[in-house]
C-alpha cells in the first residue's frame, strides 16, 4: 500500500522530530513537500493515523489516505515520480 500523509503543525516552536522519525520507520518513504510524505507499508491507514496522532498536538491536523491505485497528477521532482512508479510496480 502507498499512503499519503499530510499535516498542519500549528504550535510555533514545537519539536516534531518524533513525528518525522515515526514516519521514517515505514518500509519505504519519500518526503516531497514540507508537510507531505508518501510511505509504502502493509499496515492499515488506521494504524498509521493512530501512531502519528500520538506524536502531534491536539490543535494540529493530520490526514492519512491510501493512494495505492489512484489517479495522480501534480508537479513534483522526477525522483518522487520515479519513487511512486517503483513502489507501485
Amino acid at each position: 500500500m502507498i499512503y499519503s500523509i499530510s499535516y498542519d503543525l500549528n504550535r510555533a516552536g514545537q519539536n516534531y522530530q518524533d513525528l518525522y522519525e515515526t514516519i521514517e520507520r515505514a518500509n519505504c518513504w519519500a518526503h516531497p513537500m514540507e508537510s507531505l510524505w508518501f510511505i509504502s507499508t502493509h499496515e492499515t491507514v488506521q494504524q498509521w493515523c493512530d501512531r502519528l496522532k500520538a506524536k502531534i498536538d491536539a490543535n494540529d491536523s493530520l490526514f492519512v489516505v491510501d493512494i495505492t491505485n489512484q489517479a495522480r497528477c501534480g508537479w513534483l521532482s522526477n525522483s518522487i515520480w520515479e519513487w511512486i512508479g517503483k513502489i507501485r510496480n
